[in-house]
């Protein structure tokens, strides 16, 4: 009996093997969106830590200089922990020696250090100088 439009050839099973390289391709295109999303999520965390430890810092070193043109006199260095987005954050401001090229002027180089995330052992620097 000869095939007709209504008795189609059967295949033999390419339909399983399409479907299953069909599945991998997916499976493999997933994975890969997982593991970007992932990353841009952790980089995502690194921004949004630095920028709070730099404006930690910023605010630090202007609370300084505030203080300083108020009362002028000696620099005291501190120490300060913040907790910010589930995160603790500690501010250390010290004062540097002055370098020898600044002799001359009554400059006083402060510096601001912010740590955080202590496994990852990450730390921001800011400094300013008060005249």
């Amino acid at each position: 009996m000869p095939h007709s439009r209504f008795h189609p050839r059967q295949k033999n099973g390419f339909f399983f093997a399409d479907a299953l390289i069909a599945a991998v391709i997916i499976s493999i295109a997933l994975v890969a969106l997982t593991m970007t999303y992932t990353q841009s999520t952790k980089v995502s965390i690194a921004a949004s830590d630095r920028q709070t430890a730099l404006y930690l810092a910023q605010s630090e070193l202007e609370t300084i200089r505030q203080t300083y043109e108020k009362t002028p006199g000696p620099v005291i260095g501190r120490t300060n922990t913040t907790s910010r987005n589930n995160k603790t954050f500690l501010v250390t401001t010290a004062v540097l020696p002055q370098p020898a090229a600044l002799a001359a002027y009554t400059i006083t180089p402060v510096e601001a250090t912010v740590s955080w995330s202590p496994r990852d052992a990450v730390s921001l620097q800011a400094y300013i100088y008060l005249q």
